[in-house]
């Protein structure tokens, strides 16, 4: 491992996310009892043109509409990604993952302190995490969020939910 680099996502980014996110979503959302399979999450649309150029779009629009994306490098390879949101009446720490081989080493920590330096420290910071990932769970309680309420729940595909939480963190 080289010295992680926390930067801006750039155009040139998104097949390294999107690979980062299919497989963070393969190591971590499988689950026996709500019946999510390694299948469910392969049958996302990972490699089509339309998450391609979704993915364009928002780094062309990184920073606009108070949404800020980061990337945590090690050398040219994407093995960290974050998004936060500063919304009307609360922030957002929308997403962090980490690859699975790259977890533990801080890289999330470096990722999650990056983007809330940005936030409005006058307004709540909000974060929804898969119920039963007890790892992020216990990584967003370290950085002094408390569970609060049932999430929305997210979409994998075929209609099946992930449920998920709710997370605080007062300003």
């Amino acid at each position: 491992m080289t010295e992680i680099k926390i930067l801006n996502i750039e155009l040139g980014d998104e097949s390294g996310i999107i690979q980062l996110l299919k497989e963070t979503w393969l190591a971590t959302y499988p689950n026996k009892e709500y019946n999510i399979t390694r299948e469910d999450i392969l049958k996302k649309d990972w490699g089509s043109k339309e998450r391609f150029e979704k993915w364009k779009k928002i780094i062309a629009e990184n920073g606009k509409n108070g949404v800020f994306n980061f990337v945590a490098k090690d050398g040219n390879k994407i093995v960290g990604f974050c998004q936060v949101v500063k919304e009307k009446d609360y922030n957002e720490l929308k997403i962090i993952y980490v690859l699975p081989e790259h977890q533990g080493k801080g890289i999330g920590k470096m990722l999650a302190n990056r983007a809330i330096s940005l936030l409005d420290f006058s307004k709540d910071t909000i974060v929804e995490v898969v119920k039963y990932d007890k790892g992020a769970i216990e990584f967003y309680k370290k950085l002094g969020f408390v569970k609060f309420e049932k999430g929305k729940g997210h979409e994998v595909s075929n209609g099946k939910i992930m449920p998920t939480i709710r997370m605080n963190r007062n300003s």
